[in-house]
């Protein structure tokens, strides 16, 4: 048994578990076929691909035995679909046994056992006779249909299986259906076609039209296992403006039944090998889940933290009416009862919320999985050779963020593919191994996780990047930018330094999005690059942005909240040495400058008196630091983040509201854009 993470193990569980419910389902609704007729081969593709879906999961985590009886089972399976077996009362109890093996094989990995068994290897061999059919294929029956040698040359060893099981069918009828559809709607009416012959009977092959139709519609000729009467086929399918011919009718009489399929010749049929050893049987309690887990809806994980949000309003509103009782009756026997059961509740529900926080949080390495899939696609577009290496795929967030953060991710890797990655023999000229890589490496920092993004490619030539600017009249030809500015206007709205778009990237769209994108999800994008080795894309972004503790302060008039995962401290500046550089105020802290602002200022607040020093509050993100001036700090509480709607969204510095209880709701301060805006004007 390999060693695989017990994360891992759980996950390949709940699938397995979902895998072997959907088999059993289908083996029961294959075994409701009346002996004589023809399996659904619908009900028969759907076994073959569960026992196919197990397999490549079971190799993947190294469950040998788990994946070599999948595989041949699989292998049976194929024969059964194939016609190659018969679909016997022998097969059909070969087949329960699989499931059931693969059931205890599952179970015993569930208690911690290595997932084998030593009777594995005795019922594989009864599995591999069984397999070994010998039906073969009818080809002067295909020969007499008319279809024609190019159309035969072109179907598969199953359609082929199909079109021969259908003329043996005596209750369905082979027919050829001929259609043309305009080339701006083909794929739309073709599938309004199929719809209309999947309820008619069995679609076995599409394939392009052979004869000579106008110039602008697309033909196409679809062979079709008819279960319904003939002339109402034509009815049927004559609003699509498609026609019916019939390549042969069903077969008369009903041909005796054949012999049981030669997979165990030399015994009964497919009871090749002694029954099962005892160590190889099912437990006795074979209805138990063998995973402790569940797969939930997304949508009903939001609604239960919608919950718990409600009862985060709520707690607060019986705090304000605890102080009010407090400051109206003193500390009374009531009072006090109630002040220790509201502890209690604040208890319960911080533990409510973390756990609740915790169904919610997901491994970035599903998301990453994907990206691989979306890299292979590019490259086989661009020609160019690419290794992605993956590191941090465990690090966790919350699964709302992640999938808001997947667009984003695909977008950067396409990016570095085709700005960054040079051809490969571009590469091996300027002394560059022929492979590009990429690096997606993601850690968490503190309350936040960091995403990085590097390529070994070209980089990003800063003189390219100015001349663009200028061209476009975003900077002043005359203008000194340090390189980060520069770097930054990579961000502007339609700026490119592609000279010509292509499928992938260079149409001076999705980098400004891209950055609205990651601020929206109150996360920060910077950019680096040094040109000849590469470029990095770093992103950074909080753990989770549903119910989170704030720190309360006054800033001016108002009252707002700033998540307390980016304070990293709280300083009375009357204790603080203030300074300014340049005209700008920053606070001199140990051995640290940083920026210094005033939060009603910066969100346009008003500020009321400003009267008193004040408090900072520090705020970090990532390496980035900036001391936020406020009037008043208030207190620690949790809050939950609720949207502005669409007329205030994207309002500078602002990443939603909270209740408190009292109906007054108070801002949320979106620590991300403003420490992004403070660097900006540093």
């Amino acid at each position: 048994m390999n060693c695989v993470p017990d994360e891992n193990v759980q996950e390949f569980l709940a699938e397995a578990e979902e895998i072997l419910d959907r088999l059993a389902d289908d083996l029961a609704e294959l075994e409701q076929t009346p002996e004589g007729d023809e399996p659904d081969p619908e009900v028969v593709n759907s076994i073959f691909r569960a026992a196919h879906s197990l397999k490549g999961i079971s190799a993947m985590c190294g469950f040998g035995q788990i994946t070599e009886v999948a595989h041949k089972t699989e292998t049976l399976l194929d024969g059964v679909r194939m016609g190659r077996v018969g679909c016997t009362r022998p097969v059909m109890d070969l087949l329960y046994e699989s499931l059931d093996l693969l059931r205890n094989l599952c179970s015993r990995l569930a208690q911690g056992q290595a997932p084998e068994d030593p009777g594995v290897p005795a019922f594989v061999e009864r599995l591999i006779r069984a397999a070994e059919g010998g039906a073969g294929s009818d080809e002067d029956g295909l020969a007499a249909l008319g279809l024609g040698d190019e159309v035969l040359a072109v179907l598969t060893e199953y359609e082929r299986h199909r079109l021969e099981a259908t003329l043996k069918n005596p209750n369905r009828t082979l027919v050829r259906v001929k259609v043309g559809f305009p080339f701006e709607t083909f794929d739309t009416d073709l599938e309004a076609l199929n719809a209309t012959l999947k309820g008619l009977g069995e679609i076995i092959s599409t394939l392009p039209g052979t004869g000579e139709g106008a110039p602008d519609r697309m033909e196409f000729e679809l062979l079709v296992g008819l279960k319904a009467d003939l002339e109402e086929a034509r009815a049927a399918v004559a609003a699509h403006g498609a026609q019916v011919e019939e390549l042969a009718p069903p077969a008369r009489p009903t041909p005796p039944p054949a012999p049981p399929p030669a997979s165990c010749p030399a015994e009964p049929p497919c009871t090749g090998a002694p029954a099962a050893p005892e160590a190889c049987r099912p437990p006795a309690e074979g209805v138990r889940s063998f995973s402790q887990s569940i797969r939930v809806d997304l949508t009903k994980l939001d609604a239960l933290m919608n919950l718990v949000g409600e009862l985060v309003v709520a707690r607060s509103h019986i705090h304000l009416v605890i102080d009010r009782l407090r400051r109206e009756q003193g500390l009374t026997g009531a009072v006090i009862e109630l002040a220790k059961a509201q502890k209690d509740l604040d208890r319960r529900l911080t533990d409510l919320r973390e756990a609740v926080m915790d169904v919610r949080m997901v491994p970035l390495g599903q998301l990453f999985s994907k990206l691989q899939r979306t890299l292979h696609k590019i490259l086989r577009t661009t020609g160019k050779e690419v290794d992605l290496e993956i590191r941090g795929a465990d690090t966790e967030i919350d699964k709302l963020i992640a999938e808001e953060l997947g667009d984003p991710l695909i977008h950067v890797i396409r990016n570095a593919v085709d700005h960054g990655i040079e051809p490969p023999d571009e590469r091996e000229a300027k002394g560059k191994p022929r492979r590009g890589r990429i690096d997606l490496v993601a850690h968490q920092r503190g309350n936040h996780v960091v995403i990085e993004v590097a390529d070994d490619g070209a980089g990003i030539s800063r003189e390219r990047v100015l001349r663009k600017a200028v061209d476009r009249g975003m900077v002043d030809p005359d203008a000194h930018l340090t390189d980060k500015e520069v770097l930054d206007l990579v961000f502007e709205p339609g700026f490119s330094t592609k000279d010509q778009a292509t499928e992938i990237s260079g149409r001076g769209v999705g980098m400004d999005v891209l950055r609205k994108n990651i601020a929206r999800l109150s996360g920060m994008i910077e950019l680096s690059s040094e040109e000849g080795r590469g470029t990095r894309v770093t992103i950074v972004l909080p753990i989770t942005m549903a119910i989170i503790q704030a720190l309360l302060v006054r800033a001016g008039t108002m009252r707002l909240a700033v998540p307390l995962n980016s304070v990293l401290e709280t300083l009375s500046l009357a204790e603080q040495e203030v300074d300014r550089i340049e005209g700008r105020p920053v606070l001199r802290l140990r051995s640290d400058t940083i920026p210094l602002v005033r939060l009603d200022r910066a969100l346009g607040v008003d500020p009321g008196s400003e009267n008193g020093a004040g408090y900072a509050v520090v705020v970090g993100v990532a390496e980035k630091r900036l001391a936020l001036m406020v009037d008043e700090l208030l207190i620690q509480q949790d809050v939950v983040i609720k949207s502005l709607g669409s007329r205030l969204k994207g309002v500078p510095g602002i990443a939603g509201a909270t209740d408190l209880g009292d109906q007054r709701p108070i801002l949320v301060v979106d620590v991300a854009s403003l420490v992004k805006e403070a660097e900006a004007h540093a």
